[in-house]
């Protein structure tokens, strides 16, 4: 008699641990897997984004087109949301890059302190980083904010022979992670 009441005291147990195990597992999968399967968390009247052109206050000119196109890139890329064509967005992506600036990073020692009258001439940049600030809104068509923020991102280059060729790809990287940064907020809450 012990006996069955021992298998169905552990039937119960594994059926408990079992049921235990799908509540779990489906809070796990409705958790991690929910922003692919059913989209994002945006708005549900804003699926279609519409990207503005951008608003460049420094001095480098190529900002607006790279930053534009990274961000309908990644607009492209993100799940549940179109990248809309002028004038038939449901909501306006406007963005403005307020500061750029470009630092050394690493110094190498290339000849000895005492070949030179300045210790600083005895060394030489080896990698620079630059840094942006951006600021965006989301705006809905009757001028509405849905949603707004500022963004950094930084992005290191090294010192080669042609210095622009590596700086031109550190602003190209520097666009994509600004841009993938913006969409994330924008499409996340």
């Amino acid at each position: 008699m012990w006996f069955m009441h021992f298998i169905s005291g552990r039937w119960r147990i594994s059926t408990l641990a079992a049921a235990k195990t799908l509540v779990v597992a489906i809070f796990w999968f409705c958790a991690s897997c929910s922003h692919y399967h059913f989209g994002t968390t945006l708005l549900a009247d804003c699926r279609a984004i519409e990207v503005m052109p951008v608003e460049n206050l420094t001095g480098e000119a190529a900002l607006e087109g790279l930053l534009r196109n990274s961000l309908s890139e990644c607009l492209m890329q993100t799940p549940g949301v179109t990248l809309a064509k002028p004038s038939f967005g449901d909501a306006r992506l406007e963005t403005k890059v307020s500061g750029l600036e470009q630092s050394r990073v690493s110094r190498a020692k290339l000849r000895a302190e005492h070949d030179h009258d300045h210790t600083d001439a005895a060394y030489q940049t080896v990698v620079f980083r630059m840094e942006i600030r951006a600021e965006y809104r989301l705006a809905a068509p009757d001028g509405r904010i849905l949603r707004e923020g500022k963004v950094n991102s930084e992005a290191d280059f090294p010192t080669l022979a042609d210095l622009e060729t590596a700086r031109e790809a550190a602003l190209r990287e520097l666009m994509r992670n600004a841009a993938a940064q913006i969409i994330a907020e924008v499409t996340e809450e």
